[in-house]
């Protein structure tokens, strides 16, 4: 088996197709960085900076309110003075993070400034009602019961939240949702014509010859055609985190989940949540590949096929527009976009009774689902598969 994955593994990377598609992933992916680092570089310059300061990270305690309080005369900002801050790099979490709860807020600014404890009270009363306000766009709706067992988790949130600097990271955030769907385009493209009859990198009369043969030959062609996706998929997250690091940096990793997204309810690093992010991506990737290869096995004919994978992603993707939320949930390609896409914030739940079920969760157990269904109708397809 290792030998023939070995061979298939060399037959996709000498096509000269899979070549150029992969290298015009690379080139398309560090040009539209670039441009949105100049667009973003060009309208912050355009900006009167109220503030230039030394960049200041670390717990959002009192003594660094206090801080922001005395060094930006928090109190005399107007509203286009607090709308730089909110895009300066050096404070731009800190005052995401305030201006939620004072969004939230019937108090005076400096009344919730002025207290650590009430100032986390704030915020975790603001999350609730943010939670339960998203709650309204979505297919069911949370009783009383189910929003108590919400506001104890929102509850064991753990405070004070550590901010800081993390452009680098967010950029790499924002460009990933932005660029993520080219790995699907370029995937179904290099791996639509694995099992056609009439290309090179296909099933030929030698691969039918015996039965074990067959057999053996099919799954090492699916072994294959899986781990070209994560290949390419590892390619495309390695240049985007090159080139922001080189563009930004990537400080920020320790940060609190909630200091980019603000309703988070998880006590997980910034960085442990880019992990959970790049995990969902990867689950939709396999996902796709077993798809795209189903439909070769199906149409066996590779530019038949070629087209009819890129059709059906590019249906999936525009599926994602929908605005009947049960039908979104269920489409795979939103569970790699969910946390850029969705009103409802890094995470929601579904309950059975009164159980809380994260939607990471659902999207393991639907993952699971649509692996067993594909690779059913694939064995089935090529055990009847005949050269035509």
């Amino acid at each position: 088996m290792k030998e023939i994955v070995i061979i298939e593994w060399k037959k996709l990377w000498h096509s000269k197709l899979t070549v150029l598609a992969v290298v015009l992933l690379i080139i398309t992916c560090i040009f539209l960085n670039f441009a949105t680092f100049f667009v973003f570089e060009a309208d912050s310059s355009g900006r009167n900076a109220t503030i230039r300061k030394e960049a200041k990270g670390g717990m959002l305690n009192q003594e660094y309110i206090d801080y922001l309080i005395e060094s930006l005369d928090v109190y005399e900002l107007d509203a286009a003075a607090w709308y730089d801050l909110l895009q300066h790099e050096s404070y731009s979490n800190a005052f995401q993070f305030i201006g939620f709860v004072k969004d939230y807020s019937d108090n005076q600014l400096q009344d919730i400034l002025s207290n650590e404890e009430s100032f986390y009270q704030q915020y975790k009363m603001a999350v609730s009602k943010e939670i339960e306000h998203a709650n309204l766009f979505n297919w069911f709706s949370y009783t009383a019961e189910h929003m108590a067992r919400i506001d104890n988790k929102i509850e064991q949130i753990q405070t004070p939240i550590e901010v800081g600097y993390n452009r680098g990271i967010g950029m790499f955030i924002y460009q990933y949702n932005t660029l993520y769907v080219l790995v699907l385009f370029v995937i179904s493209f290099v791996l639509s014509s694995i099992f056609t009859c009439d290309s090179p990198q296909g099933i030929d009369e030698l691969t039918l010859a015996l039965k074990k043969g067959r057999k053996q030959n099919f799954n090492a062609r699916i072994i294959t055609g899986n781990i070209v996706a994560l290949t390419i998929y590892a390619i495309f997250i390695g240049v985007m985190l090159i080139q922001h690091a080189l563009m930004y940096s990537l400080q920020g990793w320790g940060n609190s989940l909630q200091s980019y997204w603000v309703t988070a309810i998880y006590n997980i690093s910034l960085g442990s949540g880019v992990l959970i992010i790049l995990a969902h991506g990867l689950l939709t990737v396999l996902l796709v590949t077993n798809l795209v290869m189903l439909i070769s096995i199906v149409i066996k004919r590779a530019k038949i096929a070629t087209l009819l994978s890129i059709t059906v992603v590019g249906a999936l993707i525009q599926l994602t527009n929908t605005s009947n939320p049960l039908l979104l949930q269920l489409n795979p390609v939103y569970f790699a976009t969910q946390r850029f896409n969705s009103r409802w914030g890094f995470e929601f739940y579904y309950f059975i009774g009164n159980i809380m079920i994260p939607y990471t969760v659902i999207v393991l157990m639907l993952g699971c689902l649509y692996f067993f269904v594909i690779r059913l109708l694939t064995v089935k397809q090529y055990k009847r598969y005949t050269l035509q």
